[in-house]
Formats: structure tokens, C-alpha cells, sequence
């Protein structure tokens, strides 16, 4: 309780007001028996996952298992995806999104641009930098936007609006 009434928000995000001390989450993984591969069944060929995990604080978060046909039905019910920090995801939230009409939301981090060697900017540009890569995701949807969020940092919103209702 006492390092949660230490969190304040900050212009750079959420940070511990001692700041030198460092987090070790590293047991997490080690600990949570469901990081395992003996948690993966195939039932009826669908492969299902247990996500529970257990927390810094070692107390148990259960998760759902959930099958390849149950996600695929989630997710075409959604009627906004996002993205926070998405990394190597990003290009393909927006994807689906865009495939789908769902109205999108993305806030990018990292660029990898010697993974992504395909990205390209109208120009012709391959995609190297944050701001070409903000560029790129706004070129997939002629009604993308962009926004400054009130931080320090990759504080750049790429994002589309529900289509109006006709």
C-alpha cells in the first residue's frame, strides 16, 4: 500500500516519487505457473490458453481461456480498437481496424524500422523515425488525425472517428 500512495502523475506518466529505486518484476514470470507450455490444451483443435497470472504482489489475476473462434468473435464485436505502446502491433491494429470500418486509436513508441523494411511513406520513404512512422499510420485512412497528448515523450495520437450514422 505504502509504494501504490507513492505513484503520482507527472508530465512524463506515472512515477514512484523515489525514483531510484528500481522494480524487479522478473519472479513474476518464474512464479506464475501459467507461463508454462503444460497450460496449453487443443480441444476440438482450437488451442486455448490459461491467462491467469499472478501479480507483482503475488496475489492471483484470473484470466479467461479462450479459443481461437471465441477471440475472432470478440473481436469482430468491438466497436473501437487501441493501441498504447502497441510496438511491433501497431501496423496491424490499425490494419484490422481499417478493414473492419472500426474507428481507431494508437499511440506509438518504437519505430523498427530494420523489422518493418516494407513501411513506406507516399514519398517513398522507408519508415525510420517516429514522425514518419505517424505519417505512415495516417496514411492508411484518409480520415486518420493526429493529436499531441499532455506528456513528455512519444505522446503522439494517431486516430480515426466512428463513421457518422447514416
Amino acid at each position: 500500500q505504502s509504494r501504490a500512495k507513492a505513484i503520482k502523475w507527472t508530465t512524463k506518466g506515472l512515477t514512484h516519487e523515489s525514483e531510484d529505486e528500481e522494480e524487479d518484476f522478473d519472479h513474476v514470470e518464474e512464479n506464475n505457473p501459467n507461463f508454462t507450455d503444460d497450460n496449453i490444451t487443443s480441444q476440438n483443435n482450437n488451442v486455448q490458453r490459461d491467462y491467469s497470472t499472478i501479480s507483482p504482489l503475488g496475489k492471483v489475476i484470473p484470466g479467461e481461456t479462450i479459443n481461437a473462434k471465441v477471440t475472432r468473435d470478440i473481436l469482430r464485436r468491438c466497436s473501437l480498437v487501441v493501441g498504447l505502446h502497441p510496438d511491433q502491433a501497431v501496423g496491424d491494429i490499425v490494419a484490422f481496424a481499417n478493414r473492419l470500418g472500426l474507428p481507431w486509436c494508437v499511440v506509438p513508441c518504437c519505430v523498427y524500422s530494420k523489422l518493418f523494411t516494407k513501411r513506406r511513406i507516399k514519398d517513398g520513404s522507408i519508415v525510420r523515425t517516429h514522425e514518419q512512422l505517424v505519417q505512415w499510420l495516417c496514411e492508411t485512412n484518409p480520415n486518420a488525425r493526429v493529436a499531441t497528448l499532455g506528456f513528455e515523450g512519444k505522446n503522439k495520437v494517431i486516430y480515426t472517428l466512428p463513421r457518422e450514422e447514416d
